[in-house]
């Protein structure tokens, strides 16, 4: 940390807030893409252009609440990434390229999860047109939201490493946490192969593009929020002023 940095009340009401983001992501996500969209399971990518777009038109408006929903639960993952980023400058320093480089990655991420989103919207706007334009609009989106790894696989790297670099006596994320981040680039890779199958573990509606990296992506937003939690309160300890001696 640096030497004028310091902590107020308001600093650990925000710290909080961004750290329980995370859950609040999960949660309304999951509302709004499975509960209202009914999109788990995904339609399969061998779907006839008739079945996909019959799926918008018979679903129109509960696809339409659901995207809503799941775009205000996307960006909470916003302020959670700002929060992990504070905890990885703690880690650095002053010069702290790996806390400035996750940020960025995450307000990409963020984008990257919201985008989709509108892509289905898109296809419920107009569902008089021809099947095979909203079944490739559906493509767009579920292409882009699974196979689109690279930015959160470098985000795990960056994060883990960080984590695992850490040297402080008393260090800010558990070394196992820098260890299971990294883990899960090999897991949300997976899905970079979705373009090239259409049915099986690979497809977008897969066990390894699909299923895993999902649950999994929750977990580590879940476990990474307790941890976070935990971590406020030592930086509400690192950040707090020194007592002042009292003269004799």
């Amino acid at each position: 940390m640096d030497t004028d940095d310091h902590a107020t009340p308001m600093t650990s009401v925000t710290m909080r807030a961004c750290a329980w983001s995370g859950v609040a992501c999960v949660v309304v996500l999951l509302a709004g893409f499975w509960g209202l969209a009914g999109f788990i399971p995904p339609p399969s990518p061998n779907a006839s252009a008739h079945e996909i777009a019959g799926l918008f038109r018979d679903h129109r408006d509960r696809i339409r609440a659901g995207m809503i929903v799941s775009a205000f639960g996307c960006a909470l993952m916003a302020p959670w990434f700002a929060g992990l980023s504070v905890h990885l400058r703690r880690i650095e320093g002053r010069y702290s390229p790996l806390a400035y480089l996750q940020l960025g990655l995450g307000m990409i991420l963020t984008l990257e999860f919201i985008i989709p989103l509108m892509f289905w919207e898109v296809a419920t706007f107009r569902t008089d047109r021809e099947d095979d334009l909203i079944r490739l609009i559906n493509d767009l989106a579920w292409i882009q939201f699974v196979a689109l790894t690279s930015t959160v696989v470098l985000q795990a790297l960056v994060i883990g490493s960080a984590i695992v670099l850490d040297k402080r006596d008393t260090p800010v994320f558990p070394r196992w946490a820098g260890y299971y981040t990294l883990f899960n680039v090999f897991v949300w890779c997976g899905g970079s192969f979705a373009v090239f199958f259409k049915e099986g573990l690979l497809a977008w509606d897969g066990l390894i593009a699909w299923y895993i990296p999902l649950a999994e992506f929750c977990l580590w937003l879940i476990v990474m929020t307790r941890l976070m939690l935990r971590a406020n309160a030592g930086l509400a300890r690192e950040a707090a002023p020194a007592p002042v001696a009292t003269p004799v």
